[in-house]
C-alpha cells in the first residue's frame, strides 16, 4: 500500500512541474508580446517631438493664445519648435471672439515669442467663439510668410496678401495686424472692392499706396496715392479716409487734394477741391459730397457747360438708374457760377452767364442734366455776355438774385433786390455805348427759345443814365426787342438839352424819340446854334407844360399836346398842340393858341409912367401859329386878336416879327417888332375917358412906337369923341392920341369931327 502510496506522489510531482512550467513558458510568451517598443533614435539638433501638440497661454482664468499643431518638434539650436499642420486661435479679452491662423509649416521662437509661417498662411478675423452668437464681420486674409508676435498676438508679412470680407475683397503687398489696437495694416499697391447692394451696382473701387485699417473707430486711412471709383465715378486724391458704419459698410469718405469725375450718358460732373467729403448710401452709391478750399465742379451736357468754384461747394446727389445725379449744389465763400450753353443749329449763339457770390444756390431740373434755378443768399453780381459781335454786354449787381432756365439750360427769368445794371453795347456808329440802372427790385423775363431778354422791370427808386443822358421814376420797363423803355410814377428825365417830368414817359432807345404823357413838364436849355431875338430864344430856357409830350431825332423836334403852356423868359406860348423843330428852327401851334410878350422898358430913360406899370405884354391869340426863326417872323391864322393895354386888335390873320433887346439886369429877351394884320382888321383902343375903333383890310403896329399904319379897305378911325377919320392910309400915333390921314393919289382925306356940347353953351 506504501509502494502504492509512493507512484502516486511521484505522478503528482510531475503533474506539478508541468504545469509549472507550462504556466512559466505562457506567462514568458504574454511578457514577450506586452513588452514596450523602443523610440526611434531622435533627430539630431532635436530635444522632443510629439504628435497632436497644443501649447496654451492664458491671462487670468481667460484662454489667451491657443496653438494646436499636427506634429510637434523642439529644436535644441537655435531654441525653437517646429510645427506642422498650426492652427492657432488668438482671442478677444472678452471670450466673444477669435482670429484664427492656419498654416501647413510653421517655427515658433519661444524665447523670442514669434511664429514664423514661410508658406501659404490663411488668416481668419472676427469668429465668433460661439456659432450660435455671431458677434460681428468676418475677414479672411490669404498670403504667406507671416510673422506673429505671439505675446502681442501682432501678425504681419511682406508678401502679397488677398482679403475677403461680407463686403467685399482685396489685395495688397505688405500687412501687418494688431488684434489688441485692432488694427490692419496694408503697405503697399492696396485694392479693395466694397460691393454694392443693388442689383447689378458695380462695387467701390479703393486703390492706395498704403492703406490703415482701425477697427475699433472703422476708420480706414489712405495714403497718397488714393483712388476711389464705382462705375464711372472716381476720385483721385492724396491722403483719404475712409469711414464705415456700423455693419462696415462704406459710408463716408474724406480725402486731401482730390479730383473727381462721375459720367453718365448724357453728362459730365468733374470734382476737384483741396478737401473732399463725399457721403454714400447704404447702397455704396454718392448721396452728398462737401468740397473746401478751392472747391471746383464742372458739368458738361448736350446743352450747357456750367462751372461752379468756391471756397466750399456743398453738393446733394440722388440715386438714378445709371449713378448718382446732381440735384443741388451750395457754393460758399468767393462763389462763382459760370455757365456757357453750347451753339445748336437754327438758334443764335448765347453768351456765358457768369454769377459770383458769397453764397449760391443752384438746384437741377429732374435728371440731373439742366439747371432750374439758381439763387444767391448774398449780394452777387451776373454778367451776361455776348454771344456774337455786336451783342450787348450787361452786369447786374443787387441781392437775392434768383434766376430760372426753361429746357436746354436757357435762362426764363431773373429777379433781385437793391439792384444795378450795367449794360456795354454799340450805338448805329460804332460808339461805345454804356448803360447804367439801379432800383430796389427788379425782374426780367427772357426768350425761353433763345435766351434773349424780353422784358425787364425795376421799381422802387429807379435811376438810369446813359451818357449825359439821365432819369428816374417809380417804376420802369425795358421791352428788350423794340428797346423800348417806359418809365412811370414820378418819371423824370433829362439831359444836356434839358429835362422833362411826367406820370409816364417812353424812350425808344433805336431812334431816341421820347414820349412823356400826364401832367408833362419840361425844360429845354437854348440851342447854343439858336440865333437870339425871335421866339425861341438862344439865352433863356424853353420850359413847358402839357398833356403829352413827344420828341424825335434826339430831341430835335419837340411835340407838345393838351393845354400845352411854353414859357421863355416873360413870353408865354399857349395852344392844344405846339410843334417845335429845332433843326429847322420853326415852331406851330394849333388850338386856342396864346402868346404873351412883354414890351422891355427902357433901360436908359423910363418915365415915371414907365416905371410905376413895369412891362406891358402883348397878347395874340388864333386858331394857328407858324413861326420861323430864320426871318423872326410868326404867321397867326384862322381869325386873330391882338391885345394889349387899353388895345384890341382882331383880324383875320396876322403876321409878326420879333428883335432881341437888352434885359433888365444883364442878359436879353425876345420883344416884339412890329405886327401885320390882314383881313378885316378891327381896333380898339380904350382909356379912361376916351374910346378909339379902327378898321381896315390891312394894318401895320409898331408897339415901341405905339403906331398903326391902316390901309386897304377904306380905312377908318372913329373916335367917340372926335368923330371919323377916313382915308387911304391912316397913321394913327396911339401915345401921343395923333392921327395923320394920307389920302394921295386916293382922293381928299375926310374927317368928321364931333363939336364939343358944352363949349357951345
Amino acid at each position: 500500500m506504501l509502494r502504492r502510496a509512493r507512484w502516486l506522489i511521484l505522478l503528482a510531482i510531475v503533474a506539478i512541474a508541468a504545469t509549472v512550467g507550462s504556466v512559466f513558458f505562457i506567462q514568458k510568451e504574454v511578457l514577450r508580446r506586452n513588452k514596450p517598443t523602443v523610440s526611434k533614435p531622435l533627430p539630431f539638433n532635436s530635444s522632443a517631438s510629439a504628435n497632436l501638440w497644443e501649447y496654451e497661454m492664458k491671462s487670468g482664468d481667460n484662454s489667451k493664445l491657443l496653438i494646436r499643431a499636427a506634429h510637434f518638434e523642439q529644436v535644441k539650436d537655435p531654441p525653437v519648435f517646429q510645427l506642422d499642420g498650426l492652427e492657432m486661435e488668438i482671442r478677444k479679452a472678452d471670450g466673444s471672439s477669435f482670429n484664427l491662423i492656419k498654416s501647413a509649416k510653421a517655427t515658433f521662437d519661444q524665447n523670442a515669442g514669434t511664429m514664423l509661417a514661410p508658406g501659404d498662411v490663411e488668416i481668419t478675423l472676427g469668429l465668433p467663439t460661439d456659432p450660435a452668437k455671431p458677434h460681428g464681420r468676418v475677414m479672411k486674409i490669404r498670403t504667406s510668410n507671416v510673422t506673429l508676435e505671439v505675446r502681442s498676438s501682432k501678425a504681419s508679412t511682406d508678401r502679397h496678401a488677398d482679403f475677403e470680407f461680407d463686403q467685399g475683397s482685396g489685395s495688397c503687398v505688405g500687412a501687418m495686424y494688431d488684434p489688441q489696437i485692432h488694427e490692419l495694416e496694408m503697405q503697399s499697391q492696396v485694392r479693395l472692392d466694397w460691393l454694392g447692394k443693388g442689383p447689378g451696382k458695380p462695387p467701390m473701387h479703393i486703390e492706395a499706396s498704403k492703406l490703415l485699417y482701425r477697427e475699433s473707430s472703422h476708420e480706414v486711412f489712405l495714403s497718397a496715392p488714393s483712388r476711389l471709383s464705382r462705375g464711372e465715378f472716381n476720385v483721385v486724391a492724396e491722403d483719404s479716409v475712409v469711414f464705415l458704419n456700423e455693419k462696415t459698410q462704406l459710408d463716408r469718405v474724406e480725402a486731401r487734394k482730390a479730383v473727381g469725375t462721375d459720367k453718365q450718358k448724357t453728362r459730365q460732373v468733374d470734382y476737384q477741391a483741396g478737401l473732399l467729403f463725399l457721403f454714400l448710401t447704404p447702397k455704396g452709391e454718392v448721396k452728398k459730397i462737401e468740397a473746401t478750399e478751392h472747391a471746383r465742379l464742372k458739368s458738361v451736357s448736350p446743352t450747357t457747360t456750367t462751372k461752379v468754384e468756391a471756397d466750399r461747394l456743398d453738393l446733394e446727389f440722388e440715386a438714378a438708374e445709371d449713378g448718382s445725379i446732381l440735384k443741388h449744389a451750395i457754393a460758399t465763400g468767393k462763389g462763382r457760377v459760370e455757365s456757357q450753353p453750347v451753339p445748336r443749329p437754327g438758334v443764335p449763339p448765347q453768351g456765358a452767364r457768369v454769377l459770383t457770390s458769397e453764397a449760391i444756390d443752384l438746384v437741377m431740373r429732374e435728371g440731373g442734366k439742366e439747371i432750374e434755378r439758381v439763387e444767391t443768399h448774398a449780394p452777387g453780381q451776373v454778367e451776361f455776355l455776348p454771344g456774337k459781335k455786336g451783342d450787348p454786354r450787361r452786369t447786374m449787381n443787387g441781392d437775392r438774385l434768383q434766376f430760372t432756365y426753361a429746357e436746354n439750360n436757357v435762362i426764363r427769368s431773373a429777379t433781385a433786390i437793391n439792384v444795378k445794371t450795367r449794360t456795354d453795347s454799340v450805338d448805329k456808329k460804332g460808339k461805345p455805348v454804356v448803360t447804367f440802372t439801379q432800383s430796389k427790385g427788379l425782374s426780367s423775363e427772357f426768350d425761353p427759345k433763345t435766351g434773349e431778354l424780353l422784358l425787364l422791370e425795376q421799381w422802387d427808386q429807379f435811376e438810369y443814365t446813359q451818357g449825359a443822358q439821365r432819369a428816374t421814376a417809380a417804376h420802369a420797363t425795358l421791352e428788350q426787342p423794340a428797346e423800348l423803355i417806359r418809365l412811370k410814377g414820378q418819371a423824370r428825365m433829362w439831359d444836356e438839352t434839358g429835362s422833362t417830368t411826367a406820370d409816364e414817359i417812353q424812350l425808344d432807345q433805336k431812334t431816341g424819340a421820347m414820349t412823356a404823357t400826364g401832367n408833362v413838364n419840361s425844360v429845354r436849355m437854348p440851342d447854343k446854334q439858336q440865333s437870339s431875338g425871335g421866339m425861341l430864344s438862344a439865352s433863356e430856357p424853353l420850359n413847358a407844360r402839357a398833356a403829352s409830350m413827344t420828341t424825335a431825332n434826339r430831341n430835335q423836334r419837340i411835340r407838345y399836346d393838351g393845354s400845352a403852356l411854353l414859357w421863355q423868359g416873360n413870353n408865354r406860348l399857349r395852344a392844344s398842340t405846339v410843334l417845335i423843330d429845332r433843326e429847322a428852327k420853326t415852331l406851330n401851334a394849333a388850338g386856342n393858341v396864346v402868346t404873351e410878350m412883354p414890351d422891355q422898358v427902357s433901360a436908359d430913360a423910363p418915365t415915371e409912367k414907365q416905371k410905376k406899370k413895369g412891362n406891358a405884354y402883348t397878347i395874340i391869340r388864333a386858331p394857328s401859329l407858324t413861326y420861323a426863326d430864320k426871318d423872326k417872323f410868326a404867321d397867326y391864322t384862322g381869325g386873330t386878336t391882338l391885345e394889349r393895354p387899353n388895345l384890341l386888335v382882331k383880324s383875320r390873320q396876322l403876321r409878326a416879327w420879333f428883335e432881341d433887346v437888352p434885359k433888365k439886369g444883364g442878359g436879353s429877351e425876345t420883344r416884339l417888332d412890329k405886327v401885320f394884320c390882314d383881313g378885316a382888321v378891327d381896333i380898339k383902343e380904350s382909356t379912361p375917358g376916351k374910346e378909339k375903333n379902327g378898321s381896315s383890310e390891312h394894318a401895320e403896329y409898331y408897339p415901341e412906337e405905339e403906331r398903326f399904319l391902316l390901309t386897304g379897305g377904306n380905312p377908318m378911325v372913329v373916335d367917340a369923341k372926335r368923330g371919323t377919320s377916313r382915308g387911304a392910309v391912316i397913321t394913327w400915333y396911339s401915345r401921343q392920341d395923333l392921327l395923320e390921314v394920307d389920302n394921295s393919289g386916293a382922293g381928299p382925306a375926310v374927317s368928321r369931327v364931333n363939336q364939343d356940347k358944352k363949349k357951345k353953351k
